[in-house]
């Protein structure tokens, strides 16, 4: 394989000619001989980071109203961001990987401000790769928010997100798929970073919100398969993130939750395992959590606005040893103590009146609704946090009245299987895959 850039739509040949010709003077060593990497190598992972513009608004009856029934903290979104940048770069890792849903909705004033904000990481030497989530691109529910108004604001194309953010992966790809936003990085000798787009932005309605489900196009699977199999020939380790959850976290997710996952997972799983793949990194769900199945590890992190607000420090060792270690926003400027427990009580907060508005419909009284919305929200939370066992509840935990606790019953299914962890541990992990299953 050359160093190539694959035919590409006419409305981004122009950004593929520039990336041809800075590829000529970043890329010159990619006919090199086949390499592996031989130190250890340190990356960050974040997600979900729903960035609003402060210029659009964060504020005012209309933006306050939407976020009653939001997990996400969006007011204090940049805040956040801004904390976990100053920590992961005291980390000093080589690189730092986005798995998507980088703005609230896709406004075009967010993605041009996350892209000046981003560039806090290349300033300290350390590269960024990010990929679309299903929020970022052609989102018809992009808003602007002014007092008790809210009103529509510009969203971005598909062919907008590769020059907001050229410097994040795009501008030095080795490789880009031209069917999608999908690339192939090295930020590190002998490491292929590989960014896959799952997203289905080409088929979002005009009005309402985007499709969540993902799918990752036959001729980006075509290209993948292509991209893997000459890694292998080069003796490359390649390392794999995209937005959507491609193993089940916990039992019946696919079944339950089908807009968290890849819709043809099968198919990608069986390419990463033919090509003995071994790593992939998710978001979307928001939950910082780790499964597997065979060799294949996917590590989902939890969005870094949803508690417990964690990201991930990654030591990667040669030759398949991997060290993952979770990290927490302690403190922001306007919240500078207790921070966590804030976080954890108002998105308990969020979940409880989605559950509560659910078991008035069965008839529940208001008493018991209040109790079964607490344990539905406590699941939640337990399995955004990870290591669920661990969870400390906050709801309020009491008896329900015989109709209330047999309905309530009847629909366990919907909330005990998020409390039931799947191997392995989920926060802190170590992984030596010469001795894996």
């Amino acid at each position: 394989m050359n160093n190539f850039i694959p035919a590409a739509s006419a409305s981004r040949c122009w950004l593929y000619v520039i990336i041809i010709i800075v590829n000529i003077t970043i890329n010159a060593d990619f006919l090199a001989a086949e390499t592996t990497f031989s130190k250890p190598v340190r990356f960050a992972v974040i997600s979900d980071l729903h960035l609003l513009a402060p210029s659009l608004g964060c504020g005012g009856k209309a933006f306050d109203d939407e976020m009653t029934l939001d997990r996400k903290l969006i007011k204090q979104g940049c805040e956040i961001f801004h904390a976990a940048a100053d920590d992961i770069i005291a980390m000093k890792p080589g690189f730092i990987i986005i798995c998507g849903d980088l703005t609230k909705d896709g406004e075009r004033d967010s993605h041009l401000l996350l892209s000046k904000q981003l560039e806090c990481f290349m300033a300290s030497g350390i590269k960024v790769l990010v990929i679309p989530g299903n929020h970022d691109i052609r989102n018809a529910m992009a808003r602007r928010y002014r007092g008790d108004i809210s009103a529509k604001t510009a969203s971005i194309t598909a062919d907008e997100f590769p020059r907001i953010y050229a410097g994040c992966g795009y501008t030095a790809a080795i490789t880009l798929d031209s069917a999608s936003m999908s690339y192939v990085a090295e930020p590190e000798p002998g490491i292929w970073v590989m960014g896959i787009d799952s997203c289905q932005y080409d088929m979002n309605p005009a009005q309402g919100p985007p499709i969540a489900e993902g799918r990752i196009r036959d001729k980006t699977l075509e290209w993948m398969d292509q991209i893997l199999s000459e890694a292998g020939k080069r003796r490359k380790t390649v390392i794999v993130f995209l937005h959507h959850g491609v193993l089940e976290h916990f039992a019946k997710q696919a079944r339950l939750y089908p807009q968290y996952m890849l819709a043809n997972r099968e198919t990608f799983i069986a390419c990463l395992n033919r090509h003995d793949v071994h790593f992939v990194f998710t978001g979307h769900f928001h939950a910082n959590d780790i499964t597997r199945e065979g060799k294949l590890y996917d590590i989902e992190t939890g969005s870094l606005i949803t508690w417990p607000c964690a990201f991930r420090i990654i030591e990667f060792m040669p030759p398949n040893h991997m060290q993952l270690i979770s990290r927490r926003i302690k403190a922001i400027p306007s919240i500078p103590s207790d921070f966590q427990m804030f976080a954890q009580r108002e998105i308990f907060n969020r979940l409880h009146p989605m559950g509560i508005a659910v078991a008035r419909k069965w008839l529940f009284t208001e008493s018991d609704a209040d109790i079964a919305a607490g344990i539905v929200a406590d699941a939640y939370l337990a399995h955004y946090q990870g290591d669920e066992s661990t969870y400390k509840p906050i709801g309020r935990q009491a008896d329900m009245n015989l109709y209330s606790a047999a309905l309530f019953f009847l629909y366990r299914r919907h909330y005990q299987t998020l409390t039931h962890d799947l191997e392995p541990a989920d926060n802190n992990l170590t992984i030596d895959l010469n001795n894996s299953p």
